[in-house]
């Protein structure tokens, strides 16, 4: 209702207080908002003029900060202009600003219409806000919005109020059915010629008061903020009330950018929190299925353990074969025919090997994500009570969860391996060069303890520390076993790993990603292997 014929009207009546105004600055500084600044003896006065949708509108304002950057200079041939006269177009939604030499016309017919054009005395437009090399040079003309269409009886009777009386808009024809007791979504055939009549007399009526009307109403009707020049009866209970209608229009201009911000950020944080609990609970799942996990290892290990028993280990050629298990079961085994039965066997066993890590590894990430179901089930309640963008990211606080953490290529789990080594002892582990980069030179702090396979290539690890004196001798053993495991070295019987104080560990100056250089440590022999 911000741009409804009516509003305008009125505001066109406040608008005249600019009349021997001078336009002093005109500049935009947000997309689809201008701002032009007047000068008087009695100050500055400002007029902003909104053209995106859902805030359309034009209002005047006692001040207005203009940022240091990122702002633009426009109309600048109509400065120091000034204002003669201020008119609205009877029955369009169009104010005119007669200047000196120039012409604007304030054009909030909604949506893609709304714009403003600069024309001279000949009505040739010299410039526009939006889509400019469009109009210039053209003469300045619109249409009307809005044909009465008469004859079509199936309208339905809102529709027929607001376009056959298109100045009254949707609020007010809503007033309008509401006092007479008449269904709007009724067709015109339906309405009987005493209700037409009365609806005529309401018109006039409500005509009347909104042009007498001096006090100006903002409303929140079906979750939106309305305004109405008149006390609305039937439809809502009031927000607020002005007696200047520029601050009416600008209090429900803001109210709706907060609750459109309010509902973007809501949207938001409740998208990426769902998502993160689908794929938490999916990942629970798998955990749940183990079973058929170590089901899979176990088939595999005794194809391998069949295979390597065989008399003629090192045939090849064979795509399958068929052999008895230990209960005379006949079983067929697909091999790889390049591979020798040897060889195949080894193949199964490395599957085996997979598997049973695999199951290590989700079994180790279960408490974690136990955990992490509670706290994102936790914020989502707390969430869906939410009513402000400051609740939204009160709420985000209380839980420690950041917009980072929602990510998971930004989470500390997809940067690198964790593994939780008991006794309140976590290690990680670097899963490339960049990776083992950002451990080791950003991550860990001096104080952790830095291990790695020496003499092989590898990922680096750190557990998380303040005294080495305060890490049992099994801590540091498992370490040290699944760094070397996430090693070149890892099909090894037994593996040095060397450790140190982050603080021993530098990278040289252009180094290559992983590359660093230890000034103290010490060395463990280790089986690589990933602990259960």
């Amino acid at each position: 209702m911000t741009n409804n014929y009516f509003t305008l009207f009125k505001l066109t009546q406040e608008l005249r207080i600019l009349v021997g105004s001078k336009l002093v600055e005109c500049f935009s500084q947000e997309k689809g908002s201008l701002i032009l600044c007047f000068y008087k003896c009695e100050g500055l006065r400002y007029l902003q003029f909104n053209t995106q949708p859902q805030i359309v509108s034009l209002y005047l304002r006692n001040n207005y900060n203009r940022a240091g950057k990122n702002t633009i200079d426009l109309f600048q041939e109509t400065l120091g202009e000034i204002v003669k006269n201020i008119d609205i177009i009877k029955n369009e939604r169009i104010i005119k600003f007669e200047l000196i030499h120039y012409d604007f016309y304030f054009v909030l017919f909604g949506a893609s219409k709304t714009n403003l054009f600069l024309t001279n005395k000949n009505g040739i437009t010299a410039y526009a806000f939006k889509s400019s090399n469009k109009y210039v040079g053209k003469e300045f003309n619109f249409q009307k919005e809005i044909k009465n269409d008469f004859e079509n009886t199936e309208i339905k009777l809102k529709e027929w109020i607001t376009k056959y009386h298109y100045n009254i808009g949707g609020v007010y024809a809503d007033e309008i059915t509401n006092a007479l007791q008449i269904d709007p979504n009724m067709k015109l055939s339906e309405i009987k010629k005493e209700d037409l009549q009365n609806i005529e007399n309401e018109v006039e009526r409500l005509t009347t008061i909104i042009e007498n009307s001096k006090r100006y109403y903002v409303y929140k009707i079906k979750n939106k903020y309305v305004l109405s020049l008149i006390a609305l009866q039937n439809q809502a209970e009031e927000v607020k009330h002005f007696e200047i209608l520029s601050e009416a229009i600008e209090y429900k201009i803001t109210k709706t950018l907060k609750d459109k911000h309010f509902k973007q950020l809501y949207t938001k944080y409740e998208e990426q929190i769902l998502k993160m609990l689908i794929k938490i609970e999916k990942k629970i799942e798998k955990i749940e299925k183990s079973d058929e996990l170590a089901q899979k290892a176990r088939k595999y290990k005794f194809y391998g353990d069949l295979l390597i028993s065989q008399a003629d280990i090192n045939r090849k050629g064979l795509e399958k074969i068929t052999l008895d298990d230990w209960d005379g079961n006949s079983i067929v085994i697909s091999l790889q025919k390049e591979l020798n039965l040897r060889e195949n066997a080894q193949k199964y066993y490395d599957k085996a090997k997979s598997y049973n890590e695999n199951i290590i590894e989700l079994k180790r990430l279960q408490p974690q994500l136990t955990i992490k179901k509670e706290l994102f089930e936790k914020c989502y309640d707390d969430l869906r009570k939410a009513k402000s963008s400051r609740e939204v990211m009160d709420i985000i606080a209380k839980y420690n969860i950041e917009e980072k953490s929602l990510s998971e290529t930004n989470s500390p789990s997809s940067r690198f391996r964790i593994f939780s080594l008991g006794k309140g002892f976590t290690l990680y582990v670097g899963k490339n060069a960049k990776s083992n980069d950002e451990l080791t030179m950003k991550f860990a702090k001096p104080n952790d303890l830095w291990f790695h396979a020496r003499g092989a290539e590898g990922s680096h690890s750190v557990l998380k520390c303040d005294k080495i004196g305060n890490i049992p001798k099994e801590i540091i053993e498992k370490s040290a076993q699944i760094t070397a495991y996430y090693s070149k070295a890892r099909n090894s019987k037994y593996t040095p790993v060397c450790y140190t104080y982050r603080k021993y560990v530098h990278k040289p100056k252009g180094a290559n990603p992983g590359t660093v250089t230890i000034t103290r440590e010490e060395v463990i022999m280790v089986e690589p292997k990933l602990n259960d």
